[in-house]
């Protein structure tokens, strides 16, 4: 039951508007009930923000039992990573720290893949900040370049991965192979358009590269230098002169298909700094350096990606029968069983979806 609250009487004074001042009162007013200074020597909890706090976490209970990020978890548990640990060199009484978890490694990486996340530093920066990654790390640290390194380090191990997943999905019935759909997507490559040069061109550069390593061999026996500065200094020296081997190395595939496609101008480039890049049409109509990435999934309910490859190719034109390959080399079911393959349209978010917590 609501109280009314009763009308004011006729003549009585009313309450004073919200952050009024003493010149708003009327005269002969009493004044204000607080004191003149109300800071002054009072008794309060402040914030203080910068200080170390310690703290009891349950990371279990921060993640729902039904949570997807379980499901994975379990999934890499059962997987065979004896590749991974293979190049683990922590062993023993070998001197050095404990090395991260694979399963952790990987775990994070499938997990924030299905989160729309395909960074390093941002999978280290949710880490911190999502209740579903802190529960895949179970309080282990784990450094963006460290997860960096672990992606482009296996990238053989990564693709045996796809086929276990694969052939426990065959042996459960929850993928149908009969018909298998392909298309392909242009991603922008890592190269500007500047970077492009002739076969002249490569062959300056080659040799003045080759002229820096020099100086850079000589210079690391300078007192003044560290052993860490010379041997970065070293290394960069000599990843140039590998972009540029590589960048010779594919003028004859560039330069073949120049001349079967009856391009305007016949001379051959490419890119310094991303040799299998090549210039493509962008569904946006303008030409960049661009790689295609080519997916086959299953047309039934599931959904599920049985075959994966990057080319350099700008048309889908041919890129069904090594794909055919593909899946027969990881599922053991060969082309023919594939009764039908059709091209279906590649569709690329143009925002990422916001990570779960």
């Amino acid at each position: 039951m609501s109280r009314k609250r009763p009308a004011p009487r006729a003549g009585a004074a009313t309450q004073p508007a919200l952050w009024a001042g003493a010149a708003d009162e009327p005269a002969g007013s009493a004044g204000p009930s607080y004191p003149v200074q109300p800071q002054r020597d009072v008794r309060i909890k402040r914030a203080q923000r910068g200080q170390i706090t310690w703290g009891r976490v349950d990371l279990d209970a921060e993640v729902p039992a039904d949570h997807e990020v379980r499901a994975i978890a379990a999934v890499v548990d059962k997987l065979d990573l004896r590749g991974l640990y293979a190049d683990v060199r922590a062993r023993g009484e070998i001197a050095g720290a404990p090395a991260t978890d694979p399963k952790i490694l990987l775990g994070l990486w499938v997990y924030a893949t299905s989160d729309g996340v395909g960074s390093g530093r941002e999978i280290a920066r949710l880490v911190e900040l999502h209740a579903a990654y802190r529960w895949l790390c179970g309080g282990v640290a784990v450094a963006y370049n460290r997860l960096n390194d672990f992606r482009s380090d296996h990238g053989d191990v990564f693709s045996e991965l796809v086929t276990q997943l694969l052939a426990r999905l065959r042996k459960h019935d929850l993928i149908d192979l009969h018909r298998v759909a392909q298309d392909g997507t242009r991603i922008r490559a890592s190269a500007g358009a500047a970077s492009f040069r002739s076969g002249e061109s490569l062959e300056r550069l080659m040799l003045d590269a080759r002229a820096h390593l020099v100086e850079v061999t000589r210079a690391a026996t300078d007192p003044a230098l560290t052993a860490r500065h010379a041997a970065t200094m070293a290394r960069v020296a000599q990843d140039r002169i590998a972009r540029l081997e590589h960048a010779l190395a594919e003028l004859p595939d560039v330069a073949a298909v120049k001349k079967q496609s009856g391009a305007k101008d016949a001379t051959p480039r490419v890119s310094t700094t991303d040799p299998d890049a090549r210039v493509m049409k962008m569904p946006d109509g303008g030409f960049r350096p661009a790689g295609s990435a080519q997916f086959a999934t299953t047309t039934d309910a599931a959904r599920a990606i049985v075959g994966v490859s990057v080319t350099n190719r700008g048309s889908d034109q041919g890129q069904a029968t090594p794909m055919l390959e593909q899946i027969e080399a990881r599922t053991g079911v060969p082309p023919p069983s594939c009764s039908s393959m059709v091209a279906i349209p590649v569709t690329t978010p143009s925002t990422r979806p916001p990570p779960r917590a």
